[in-house]
């Protein structure tokens, strides 16, 4: 019971604090108490809160300054994100920290949105990777470790082990980023996949027009979505195969789970394209899209 009465004196200072920094922020700030699965809610079930600040176009690009809170008050991550929703699309450099205050990573989403590793700690502050090279853990939502390996350059290198509850599930080899075997289906395996190439892949029924016109007409817009007014770019990972179909497609980032699921399926049900050429022969080519989802169009 003491428990329970402590977590609601948090909560409704929480929900103070907030309302003061509504009148002490920017005009124009949006905040949000989420769940875990960043969803808006109300304060029984609060797992953090996030600051949406006004757009800064200074960039050339349009980014929302964002800053995450844990329910006790401590910075859980700051950054920026192409979206004001409750589920940020970050772009640029982001820092997250533990619960205990102290940081956990740093990354960084370049030009091309490619996610550079920069720098990753563990929770007592020791430094296990720097400047884009050495080991990286990545976390679930409970800050169980779920991923483990080592960073070259800023990119996935070596050998990565996935865990689910503790116990080692599926092992991958990472060259410069690129999965080159694994013992997880779903990822690709086999031969090398090109990340240039002389002739790129394109979409075999009207290239990126074609394409386009294909997501037009085959996306449905997630009802939760609709409802709750999320909308934004999602960003799509996927190889083109020598045949022209499509294998591994994931969703890098989007404005939430649903909607990157939505991606995902539609990209998975994509015509074969026209493959991507090495050397005058068919080769397996990483690309990557993003593409948006918005009310207005919907």
């Amino acid at each position: 019971m003491m428990t329970k009465n402590l977590t609601l004196l948090i909560l409704s200072l929480l929900f103070f604090q907030a309302a003061k920094a509504q009148q002490d922020n920017p005009p124009g700030t949006i905040i949000y108490f989420r769940n875990k699965a960043g969803v808006p809610t109300d304060k029984e079930h609060v797992n953090d809160v996030i600051f949406i600040y006004p757009a800064d176009s200074s960039s050339g690009k349009k980014l929302y300054p964002i800053k995450e809170f844990y329910i006790d008050g401590t910075v859980k991550l700051t950054g920026t994100s192409s979206t004001s929703s409750s589920m940020p699309v970050l772009e640029g450099s982001s820092i997250a920290y533990y619960p205990n205050g102290k940081l956990c990573s740093i990354e960084n989403y370049n030009k091309k949105n490619q996610l550079l590793l920069i720098e990753c700690r563990d929770s007592t502050g020791k430094i296990l990777a720097e400047n884009g090279n050495g080991k990286w853990l990545r976390f679930n939502i409970d800050h169980k470790v779920t991923e483990e390996g080592m960073v070259r350059d800023s990119l996935e290198d070596g050998e990565w082990k996935e865990i689910v509850n503790d116990s080692l599930k599926y092992v991958t080899i990472y060259n410069k980023g690129f999965v080159v075997s694994s013992t997880d289906p779903s990822k690709a395996l086999g031969e090398r996949v090109f990340t240039a190439v002389e002739n790129e892949p394109q979409f075999a029924d009207g290239g990126a027009a074609g394409f386009n016109a294909y997501l037009a007409r085959t996306i449905k817009f997630p009802a939760v979505d609709r409802k709750n007014g999320t909308q934004g770019k999602v960003i799509v990972t996927f190889v083109v195969e020598k045949d022209g179909t499509l294998s591994n497609v994931k969703a890098l980032r989007g404005p939430s789970n649903t909607i990157k699921d939505e991606a995902v399926r539609v990209v998975s049900l994509s015509p074969p394209w026209t493959p991507g050429m090495q050397n005058g022969q068919p080769a397996r080519v990483q690309y990557t899209i993003s593409f948006g989802f918005s009310l207005a169009n919907n």
